[in-house]
């Protein structure tokens, strides 16, 4: 019967059947022109049939149009690198909007606090009173934790060693 076959199949239909014959399932995905507008895609399996000597009768192949769920699985796959990108998109804004605080607080609030913290140190200097010169020592002590509290703030939002040194020597610098 093979002979048969070469004379209709192409070379791959008989390796399919002969496959077949030694009682394996053969599956595939094909394309196949359904109308002269479009493609469609099958799914199929093949199995042999056998008598009850175990003798191969035929072939009995069964095929699924899946053409729209490979459709829908293409969109799900392009809405799923869309998602990726626009991921990564909002990182990069989220990493650029927070190199931009910390560089507002650094020199902004950060400067203003160290200089208005050594103006109060010179004036506690030269007060004479004890009171005030204690109230201003407080006052001065409040400022040197809200300037290390900024400081700490603005290297959580976006750590400058980072951005001097590079990923790889800032990650070596951490590690030490």
């Amino acid at each position: 019967k093979v002979g048969m076959y070469r004379k209709i199949y192409q070379p791959k239909t008989i390796a399919y059947i002969e496959t077949v014959k030694n009682k394996k399932t053969v599956k595939g995905v094909i394309n196949r022109q359904k109308t002269p507008g479009g493609w469609r895609t099958i799914e199929w399996n093949a199995t042999g049939i056998f008598d009850e000597a175990d003798n191969y009768k035929g072939l009995q192949s069964t095929g699924r149009d899946i053409t729209d769920r490979k459709e829908a699985e293409k969109k799900v796959f392009e809405h799923q690198e869309q998602l990726k990108s626009l991921s990564s998109e909002l990182l990069l804004a989220e990493e650029r909007e927070r190199r931009r605080i910390a560089i507002e607080l650094h020199d902004r609030i950060s400067q203003s606090l160290v200089i208005s913290k050594i103006k109060l140190d010179s004036l506690g200097e030269s007060i004479t009173s004890k009171d005030s010169g204690k109230s201003l020592k407080e006052v001065c002590k409040t400022l040197g934790q809200t300037i290390q509290d900024t400081r700490s703030l603005t290297f959580d939002l976006s750590s400058p060693i980072l951005y001097e040194l590079g990923f790889e020597m800032a990650v070596a610098e951490w590690l030490t």
